[in-house]
């Protein structure tokens, strides 16, 4: 596995050519981005990965580090590759996500109405969510996509269904 500090990784991917750039980041990111809820049982062509590789921005963190807070803007997908945070009162590990609510606010922007806090030192790769479902809503990946953003438009409805309970039995 290719291990390379982030500011080295954009040295490089920006002095190689557009090709080798895309294969760079696909070895380095595939099998992480692959474990992403949204991207679970759903074939997508190595090109999608690729796009939303070269748009990630990695996010180094320290121990009880304050990553998001309960009024920050609901505007990036995180995935952590190493660490432990803590996400609304539960673990996250390596692998996970969190802010997937970002997705779900896209056009309507929300607060957070939580905190992440780091209890590790950590590595998470953020992405926003217009940068994501840009690259999802591309023609070139509209077939393909087309199950990633059936489970979106659950996870929506799912989203209010919840908000509108808590409101009615509080």
């Amino acid at each position: 596995s290719l291990k390379v500090s982030s500011g080295k990784m954009k040295e490089i991917l920006n002095n190689v050519s557009p090709h080798l750039r895309g294969q760079l980041a696909l070895q380095i990111h595939r099998e992480w981005l692959e474990t992403i809820p949204l991207f679970h049982n759903v074939k997508l062509p190595p090109d999608l990965y690729v796009a939303v590789a070269m748009r990630l921005n990695a996010v180094i963190f320290s121990p009880l580090e304050v990553l998001i807070d309960t009024f920050h803007p609901a505007d990036n997908l995180h995935v952590l590759e190493k660490g432990v945070v803590l996400f609304n009162g539960s673990m996250r590990h390596a692998g996970e996500t969190y802010g997937e609510d970002s997705l779900f606010a896209w056009k309507h922007p929300l607060k957070r109405g939580y905190t992440v806090n780091a209890l590790t030192h950590g590595l998470s790769n953020v992405i926003t969510c217009v940068d994501l479902l840009e690259v999802l809503h591309s023609p070139q990946f509209h077939l393909e996509t087309r199950q990633v953003r059936l489970k979106l438009t659950c996870g929506i409805t799912c989203q209010t269904v919840r908000a509108c309970y808590r409101v009615f039995l509080v």
